[in-house]
């Protein structure tokens, strides 16, 4: 995609709005260029705006669910290898111990919205609720995964096109719920939530593998410090 394309696309985007333990992501980057490009004349750059973004690397939601608090309290030896797994071998024990209650602690205290609501549907959940199956459906387990693994940088993709992790994460929303509604002959303005078994079978199938050795560490930084108790 050329700069002026790439721009055009830009202009649609709004600002992202992220507070403590809230991270709002609304779709508008893909569905917008889609809706100015005419979607439902059947514009030539439709495959280009709406495609599904590229994402490789990062860890499946099995070894993320054992950072949740109560997979953490019931078996701290287990979080602590997922901490090396994920983040390296390297750190100290208290390090690692720290980055376990560090990781509990904001998986149980993030709350991820993607879509705007209005153009794009919207679908919202805490990160933990949905590893510790208190909140289900929707294929979150595997959104959830996939938002961490762009979070903590894990998985890579084409910055040209995404420059933060943000625009990503909308990017594959709003990709997802235009293709899911030109399959099934749906228009815009609104673009409902895809299958639950698409997404599963896109994200599995594109954006993961725990055996790869090709996974690098996560970026530490971003886990919380100052924690000092799981309050089992």
């Amino acid at each position: 995609m050329n700069n002026q394309a790439n721009n055009s696309r830009r202009k649609f985007i709004k600002t992202t709005g992220a507070v403590a333990g809230i991270t709002v992501l609304p779709s508008t980057s893909v569905w917008g260029a889609c809706n100015a490009s005419g979607i439902s004349g059947g514009s030539k750059v439709i495959n280009v705006t709406c495609s599904v973004p590229e994402i490789t690397g990062g860890w499946s939601p099995g070894t993320w669910k054992k950072l949740t608090k109560s997979s953490a309290c019931n078996s701290h030896s287990k979080a602590i290898k997922k901490i090396k797994k994920i983040f390296g071998s390297h750190h100290s024990s208290s390090t690692l111990n720290s980055y376990v209650k560090g990781m509990a602690h904001f998986l149980s205290t993030t709350q991820v919205t993607f879509g705007d609501g209005s153009t794009v549907e919207q679908i919202s959940f805490n990160i933990a609720e949905v590893f510790d199956k208190d909140d289900t459906g929707d294929s979150k387990m595997d959104l959830a995964a996939m938002y961490l693994n762009i979070y903590f940088g894990l998985a890579d993709w084409d910055k040209i096109l995404n420059s933060s992790a943000e625009l990503l994460v909308e990017d594959f929303w709003g990709s997802m719920c235009v293709e899911h509604g030109l399959e099934n002959k749906m228009s815009s303005p609104r673009w409902s939530k895809p299958l639950d078994s698409a997404l599963s079978t896109e994200i599995g199938n594109q954006y993961w593998s725990d055996s790869s050795s090709g996974i690098a560490s996560g970026d530490t930084s971003k886990i919380p410090v100052g924690i000092t108790s799981l309050n089992c």
